[in-house]
């Protein structure tokens, strides 16, 4: 009878055991279920809302004037020297902001080129925007990389507004300088729609991207994640294995940061720096932008195999939206 008693005990809690665990294992799905559903949710939400109180410090405040907007640029401009404060927010943030980096006769300037009439001429005809050497990225975005002398003649002049900031965060190692890796005129047409998360290069280097329209919510910003630049290796440190640190970036995730800017102001980022070009949902006005980019002889963009380009995309995704959340909180808060 003692036998059988024990028996018995032990099937109910075998029984026992299978039901908690099951118990177990549907709690966990439905709590992963509505993690899933929230960070979808934060990191939709993160494209769609209106610019909190970070985002319009951030694009006020923080940012440095190298030169007066009321003169035209000359070469002589290049021995300025950046703030230390500006400096130290692109070294921190991964990204910093220079109002009036073009000058308002240096915008009027960039407005008669050839290129930019070409893109003005095209409107939304696709088919002319390729006649005119422009190419299709994705869906809406149009890029120009050969400009003719008198149009790159204007952008090497206007350059000179922000090379001291270049060379002072890309700084030379040993006998390899840092050098304009590219230059873009990029068009996004009216309804083309948003990119994915990605880093313009694996390793350290500088973008620079000037609208020559204002910048609102709704004709595509370029939206970024401050201090993601920190998720692999830069110059003068070690690369690890695994060469990506998601973790110590979670923790420190700052939010994101959508760069609407008046036309002539500059966002500069790292090269590292997580971003994508939001949806243009304006029914007609294109958003021209220039693109300078500036890398290592050593390390040419983009530094990525297409699995690790799927991975940073994911990353991206996470990030924002658990930064989202942590701004939520300390707003609340």
């Amino acid at each position: 009878s003692l036998q059988l008693l024990d028996s018995l005990l032990q099937e109910t809690m075998n029984s026992a055991r299978i039901i908690l665990k099951n118990q177990s294992n549907r709690v966990l799905k439905y709590i992963s279920g509505v993690v899933l559903v929230g960070l979808v949710a934060l990191e939709q939400n993160s494209k769609k809302r209106y610019l909190n109180t970070k985002e319009l410090l951030f694009l006020g405040a923080s940012t440095s004037v190298f030169f007066p907007s009321t003169s035209t640029l000359s070469p002589s401009t290049s021995t300025l020297s950046p703030s230390s404060s500006t400096l130290s927010v692109l070294e921190r943030e991964g990204v910093c902001v220079l109002h009036q980096a073009i000058s308002s006769q240096g915008l009027l300037d960039c407005k008669q080129m050839e290129s930019f009439k070409a893109a003005e001429e095209a409107k939304q005809n696709k088919t002319a925007l390729k006649t005119a050497n422009f190419w299709q990225s994705t869906p809406g975005r149009f890029h120009l990389q050969n400009f003719s002398p008198e149009d790159s003649s204007l952008l090497a002049l206007l350059e000179h507004s922000w090379l001291p900031l270049v060379t002072a965060y890309l700084p030379t190692r040993g006998d390899i300088s840092p050098h304009r890796s590219d230059l873009q005129l990029l068009v996004s047409l009216p309804q083309s729609k948003d990119q994915f998360f990605h880093q313009d290069n694996r390793r350290q280097g500088l973008t620079v991207l000037i609208p020559l329209v204002n910048v609102t919510l709704d004709n595509g910003p370029t939206q970024l994640l401050p201090g993601s630049h920190h998720l692999t290796a830069g110059v003068g440190e070690q690369v690890t294995s695994m060469d990506c640190s998601p973790m110590s970036c979670m923790l420190e995730a700052r939010g994101s940061m959508r760069a609407c800017l008046p036309a002539g102001s500059a966002i500069i980022y790292d090269s590292r720096t997580l971003h994508r070009g939001l949806a243009n949902t304006e029914p007609s006005q294109s958003r021209p932008v220039l693109v300078f980019r500036y890398d290592y002889t050593d390390t040419p963009p983009p530094g990525h195999t297409i699995t690790s380009t799927n991975i940073f995309r994911v990353l991206g995704n996470i990030l924002c939206a658990v930064g989202e959340f942590q701004q939520r909180v300390v707003d609340f808060l």
